[in-house]
């Protein structure tokens, strides 16, 4: 009798192995039914900031800032109203980096690089590039659900930091 035991515990567990691997291989098989994963669509813009000059050694971050309107010049009520978006700080010391800003879909008519120093308030921004450059009006970028808008690329320029110009001012301190 023990010995009929022993033959009917081997079976059952070449049973169990056997049936293991066909739940598994089942499982497997049906996962790739639909093709695996696929990657989220991302709405938003992407390019490059090029870097003119040396980095400040006061500098406490340099974001990517997207704005609905143009912001009047020295006007931060206007640069909060119309601010809808903000990129994670830019690493310090770098002379161009390759973004991606996720946005909501719609129209955007300034998109810049604001430089901010260590200690100072958050009205004492400088922009040191925009999206067109000194091309007024700047040009609009439309964003569109699911879509990244790619080539949005600015040149970023530092000694314009140091020029006497207004908070938040525009390029070369044009009024817009």
């Amino acid at each position: 009798m023990a010995g009929h035991l022993r033959i009917r515990r081997k079976r059952f567990g070449r049973t169990l192995r056997r049936g293991g691997l066909a739940f598994f291989l089942a499982l497997l098989l049906s996962a790739c039914g639909d093709h695996g994963l696929h990657p989220v669509p991302i709405t938003g813009i992407s390019g490059t900031v090029t870097f003119r000059g040396q980095w400040p050694g006061d500098t406490e971050w340099v974001r990517i800032l997207s704005f609905s309107e143009v912001p009047a010049p020295g006007n931060f009520i206007d640069f909060i109203a119309f601010l809808k978006g903000l990129s994670d700080p830019v690493p310090q010391g770098v002379s161009s980096y390759r973004y991606i800003l996720e946005l909501r879909p719609g129209t955007y008519k300034w998109i810049a690089v604001a430089w901010k120093a260590q200690g100072e308030p958050i009205t004492s921004l400088k922009i040191i590039g925009t999206y067109g450059g000194e091309n007024q009006p700047p040009p609009a970028v439309t964003v569109q659900q699911d879509k990244l808008t790619p080539g949005v690329d600015i040149v970023a320029d530092f000694s314009l930091i140091r020029k006497k110009l207004l908070p938040l001012n525009t390029l070369a301190g044009k009024k817009r």
